[in-house]
Formats: structure tokens, sequence, C-alpha cells
């Protein structure tokens, strides 16, 4: 029984590090969407979201606890933040070195319509990880 709680446990602290660490990233990727619809210059800079990875290189060991569905989204959540940048050089972004302590992409402003549509795959691809996160969270 004691065993049994300490999974249940361990499973909770998994899923609340990873739903944390989403939310936050799916709530930068909306205010960055926000930003875009009144875009005034010729470039706009957007920061790459898997710079604010943090959590889930730490909790990749424990992922097991959680089941197939919800390691399926969260990992695809995560893939989809790695290759974020790649897709914003596609559509015409620069690395920018304007900043040097985060990595940030120069895009022209004529593609802030793709970046929000970008932003918006993305934020799916998190909500779909946090609704199956949230079913661990609420669980007796």
């Amino acid at each position: 029984m004691r065993t049994r709680q300490i999974r249940l446990e361990e499973k909770r602290s998994v899923a609340t590090a990873l739903h944390a660490e989403l939310a936050g990233i799916d709530h930068t990727l909306s205010r960055n969407s926000e930003a875009l619809e009144n875009i005034t210059r010729d470039y706009y800079l957007v920061p790459d979201p898997a710079q604010s990875v943090r959590v889930f290189p730490h909790m990749l060991p424990k992922i097991g606890v959680l089941d197939p569905t919800t390691i399926w989204n969260t990992v695809d959540a995560y893939l989809m933040m790695d290759q974020y940048s790649e897709s914003l050089l596609v559509l015409g972004g620069t690395l920018s070195q304007k900043v040097l302590h985060r990595r940030l992409i120069e895009m022209p402003s004529n593609s802030a319509k793709h970046v929000v549509m970008l932003n918006k795959k993305t934020s799916e691809a998190i909500q779909r990880a946090l609704s199956n996160l949230d079913g661990h969270l609420h669980r007796p």
C-alpha cells in the first residue's frame, strides 16, 4: 500500500512539474501572437520556446510513471517546441545577434500571420499534453 502511495505521489509530481512548464510556455506563445496582431515595424523578434525548457530534461527519466497517451502527447509538445525555431528560419527568420543571453529569431513583418499560425499549432499540441496531465493532477 505504501509503495502505491509513493508511486501516486511521484506521478503527481511529474505531472505537476511538466504541466507548470508547458502552461508557462503556452502563455508566452499566446502573448507573442497577441503582440503580432499590431506589428508596425519592418521586423520583430520571436523568442525560441525551446530555450525555456528547463524541467522536461529532469522529468524524462521519470516519465514512465505516466500513461502512454500522456507520454505521447507530452513528448510531442516538447518536440514541436524543439522544432519551432527551425520553422521560423524556414519562414525567413534569422538568428538575432541583438541579445546574446537568449535565442531570438528576427522575423520580417510580413511573416506575422505565419508565426501566429505556428504559435497556434504549437499551442494545440501543448493543450493536448496539458489536458492529459490534468487527469493525473485530479485523480484520487
